[in-house]
């Protein structure tokens, strides 16, 4: 009974650690998926923004900051439009915010600092958002930063979080341990032929 006991939790705890294994894969897609789509307004933005809400853009972010304060004195405005750009609404801010944000979601991609990659896209592109006006009034914006947010506390710390190494390595584990058990069962079904014995 003890020993059926034994096999039974040893069999529970490798089919839990096997999932636990195997949960890595999808999250680590994900998350390079998530590189990708963060680089694609970005590099949008590299070409538009200043045109958008540059200083002679179109609703220039200056402008619209300002009436912000006026409206809602007090820590209400960053409550109303969470941007960094309450520190500098230049287009040299813009510039730089677009190319901090094409190069952390490339290093996103590469698995560089995820979770840091992560959260920092999150804050540029939360301030691009709160700050386009008329021309971030989608509903796919708001999913999308649903989903950064979301990203940011499920995404691995460390500087070159190894995942996908963890996974091949247990795949290469498991494969041979299948193969050990293969080759002792077949020892196990051996007939071996009887040492002669003497006679008289």
């Amino acid at each position: 009974m003890g020993d059926r006991y034994e096999l039974s939790a040893s069999s529970l705890f490798r089919a839990m650690a096997a999932r636990a294994t195997d949960a890595l894969l999808p999250r680590w897609i994900f998350l390079r998926a998530l590189g990708v789509i963060f680089f694609s307004p970005f590099y949008s933005f590299a070409r538009q923004v200043h045109g958008l809400i540059g200083e002679r853009g179109i609703l220039p972010v200056g402008s619209y900051l300002q009436q912000v304060r006026e409206v809602l004195p007090g820590a209400t405005r960053f409550w109303y439009a969470p941007t960094i750009f309450w520190l500098r609404p230049e287009d040299s801010a813009l510039t730089v915010a677009v190319c901090v944000g094409i190069v952390c979601s490339l290093l996103l991609v590469a698995n560089v600092w995820p979770r840091a990659m992560t959260a920092i896209c999150t804050l540029i592109f939360l301030s691009f958002i709160a700050t386009l006006q008329d021309f971030s009034s989608y509903q796919s914006d708001g999913m999308l930063l649903q989903a950064e947010y979301i990203s940011i506390w499920f995404a691995p710390r460390g500087m070159r979080p190894g995942d996908l190494d963890h996974l091949l390595l247990s795949r290469k584990t498991a494969w041979h341990r299948h193969q050990g058990c293969q080759h002792h069962d077949s020892y196990d079904g051996a007939h071996f032929p009887l040492a002669p014995q003497r006679l008289g």
